[in-house]
């Protein structure tokens, strides 16, 4: 089947093993990095059949290439040695990235490999993820509500046309402008502390990066893109980020300090069930 069939990951006929690598990535635990590490092994057929799968004409290589800035993203801290980050020697962690790029690659190159290269560059994945998964991101406790706040900041996006998106991003941006940063800044706080204790802190910069392009989206009727350097667009993707980083950890931070960073949106856009 040609690379060229497939526009879509719904119509890719490794989808489902796509989603799994995917989603499992920020949830990749320390033991896991050193394994992987450990795992990976390069070699001329391994490179031979990573440029085969990365080929530019290979099925959606885009969105893999699109995927590896998000493995980059997700684990910038990790690399840079932050000293919140995982206790994993850097140079272990750049390794482990290695064999988790390779099977992003194979993921999305499955059709147009031939099989012994796909099993070479998943190899190291398959040995410490041998159970296949969901193929869902763990959102944590409230896992819908996440959904929802995210389905509305991408309605955000359409309001040049759409009245309804406009109104809500209005009102959005009249309570992103006065809240008490002070206060708030002390509930994000809390909640990106109880991100790291709960592990779900690389889970948080998946949901940024997804929270940051769904306002970029083009515009359905006229194909404009929200400014995402403009300020109105900065406040209110804040304001919705910190709804979204609390829900991730509702059961770990106290509902003072939940309530700080959900009722902007609980009350302002039609939420009241947040």
């Amino acid at each position: 089947m040609a690379a060229t069939t497939f526009r879509t990951l719904t119509e890719h006929p490794n989808a489902s093993v796509i989603r799994d690598v995917i989603a499992r990535v920020p949830q990749i635990s320390d033991r896991q990095l050193v394994a992987l590490a450990e795992t990976w092994r390069d070699s001329l057929e391994i490179a031979s059949a990573r440029a085969a799968a990365l080929a530019a004409d290979g099925p959606l290589v885009i969105d893999a290439l699109a995927a590896f800035d998000a493995v980059a993203e997700v684990f910038a801290d990790d690399l840079a040695g932050k000293p919140w980050a995982a206790p994993v020697q850097r140079s272990v962690v750049r390794i482990a990235l290695k064999a988790v790029r390779d099977a992003i690659a194979a993921a999305y190159a499955r059709p147009v490999l031939h099989p012994r290269q796909y099993a070479a560059l998943m190899a190291p994945w398959e040995r410490v993820f041998p159970q296949r998964g969901d193929g869902e991101l763990d959102l944590g406790p409230r896992a819908l509500d996440v959904s929802r706040v995210l389905t509305v900041l991408a309605s955000m996006s359409q309001r040049c046309h759409e009245p309804a998106a406009a109104l809500a991003f209005d009102e959005a941006l009249k309570r992103a402008t006065c809240r008490n940063e002070e206060v708030a800044a002390a509930a994000r706080g809390e909640a990106w502390t109880a991100a790291l204790i709960t592990g779900r802190r690389r889970t948080r910069v998946v949901l940024r990066r997804a929270g940051r392009e769904t306002l970029r989206r083009p515009c359905r009727a006229c194909g404009t893109r929200p400014d995402p350097e403009h300020p109105s667009n900065q406040r209110v993707l804040e304001l919705v980020l910190d709804a979204v980083g609390a829900l991730l950890v509702a059961d770990a931070i106290d509902v003072a300090l939940l309530d700080v960073l959900l009722l902007p949106l609980s009350a302002h856009l039609d939420l009241d069930s947040l």
